[in-house]
């Protein structure tokens, strides 16, 4: 039986990085949208964060309804290990962060834009590093 405690730490664990992604992208639409400036730092460090966040979302998912099915879990088995890839993760969350802070502040929507990449790669770090712990 799944109690309440199971359903918020899913909640954690999915819709936070989820909510953090799309206000990401929102912020991103302001750096994107501004004229006479180039946005590439920004869109690597929005793609960097992308891949992180879904790698980490399918992972989980392969975990927890590996708990279910064993064939799920044999699968699982096929793919590098967990600490192989939380390592590669915690690496591609921190370059995501280094890309957003090479964009110039005076660019209109860029300082908005690196608050919400910090507030996002370092709560994607986190649960990186607690799979890291958890495995």
């Amino acid at each position: 039986m799944i109690g309440v405690g199971d359903l918020l730490f899913v909640a954690a664990l999915w819709g936070v990085p989820l909510a953090l992604l799309w206000l990401s992208w929102h912020r991103y639409g302001a750096v994107h949208a501004a004229t006479g400036t180039n946005s590439s730092f920004a869109g690597a460090s929005m793609a960097l964060l992308f891949l992180s966040s879904g790698i980490w979302i399918v992972f989980y998912a392969f975990v927890l309804i590996g708990e279910y099915y064993k064939a799920v879990s044999s699968v699982l088995s096929l793919g590098p290990k967990p600490a192989t890839l939380a390592v590669a993760n915690i690496v591609v969350c921190f370059v995501s962060f280094v890309l957003s802070l090479f964009m110039p502040k005076t660019v209109h929507g860029t300082v908005p834009f690196q608050r919400a990449i910090t507030l996002a790669t370092g709560y994607m770090l986190l649960v990186w590093m607690f799979a890291l712990t958890v495995h």
